[in-house]
């Protein structure tokens, strides 16, 4: 039947390919055209500011550098940390930095602009909606694929924060889009990636990918789905303390925000953590209780046919 998700999963690729193309390039425009060039919020502004001072200098820290744009803003606002090592820098994830330094790389060597982070931002959000799509048009059609996929990125918080500048949303959104991808294809190894990116992103996105990989692999009954998952994931995690401990002198994955640098907001990320992880368990519960449903409740092709 002519529509149906099966007859165009089986399509031609060549047909197929256009669509994600398309939809990618349409996104990153609009998103391009619409980021923020000159409003900022302070995270942003010190993800963006560390990452050009780092290509500019080859340094993470402020240690007393002139950061004119910032004005009178007060050090808690800006989340202004000392590290470990006696130095002071912006207490953020990696994922917000290390995913911008390309752009700085090639646009930002001259005066400080978030305008290379928000192209990235763009960049990344217009990924991810393609990914999502790609995951999406195997339980649906292309058409409802893509309009599930446009309502998305575009009349949600999606393309005012992910989109608009780089935050640690940007590359949540980002990781599950890819991991969706990832599962939908049965590519486990790029499940991980896609589950490292979203952990450097925010590391409480460490519990989502625990959580995929061991129901998967349980309902499968695959070990080898958790270990390729668990491996690829692990090492993007361990490459985030590398980092933090590099910047902020400890190897504690929630280093930027710290108990001995930031106080306070080390609490409000730990009860996060703890919200978070208790409401995946339920969820990963009520999953593992969904039973397959009963054939006599199943169409057969005549009946679908007829229904068509």
């Amino acid at each position: 039947m002519s529509g149906t998700p099966s007859t165009v999963a089986d399509g031609p690729a060549n047909r197929r390919r256009p669509i994600a193309a398309w939809l990618f390039l349409v996104a990153f425009a609009v998103y391009a055209l619409t980021m923020s060039r000159t409003l900022w919020t302070t995270d942003v502004y010190g993800a963006n500011w560390t990452s050009w001072h780092i290509v500019t200098t080859g340094s993470p820290w402020i240690d007393g550098a002139r950061i004119p744009d910032v004005g009178h803003r007060s050090t808690e606002l800006l989340a202004i940390v000392p590290t470990h090592g006696g130095h002071t820098a912006f207490g953020r994830f990696p994922g917000v930095v290390a995913a911008t330094l390309p752009a700085y790389v090639l646009l930002g060597s001259g005066a400080m602009s978030i305008v290379p982070g928000s192209l990235t931002a763009a960049l990344l959000t217009a990924g991810a909606l393609t990914l999502l799509f790609l995951a999406l048009r195997r339980s649906l059609t292309e058409r409802q694929a893509l309009l599930a996929v446009v309502l998305f990125g575009f009349t949600t918080p999606v393309w005012t924060v992910s989109a608009n500048l780089m935050w640690p949303q940007t590359l949540t959104v980002l990781g599950i889009a890819g991991m969706a991808w990832a599962s939908a294809t049965g590519r486990w190894w790029w499940a991980g990636v896609f589950g490292g990116i979203a952990l450097w992103g925010r590391v409480h996105a460490a519990i989502i990918v625990a959580v995929l990989g061991l129901a998967v692999g349980l309902r499968r009954r695959d070990p080898g789905i958790v270990l390729r998952i668990g491996l690829t994931s692990g090492a993007f995690l361990a490459a985030s303390c590398a980092w933090i401990h590099w910047v902020y002198g400890t190897w504690n994955p929630l280093g930027a925000y710290d108990t001995g640098t930031v106080g306070a907001n080390a609490d409000a990320y730990t009860m996060t953590v703890h919200i978070m992880a208790v409401l995946l368990v339920v969820g990963f519960i009520c999953n593992l209780l969904v039973k397959r449903v009963d054939d006599k409740h199943h169409m057969t092709d005549a009946q679908v046919a007829k229904g068509a």
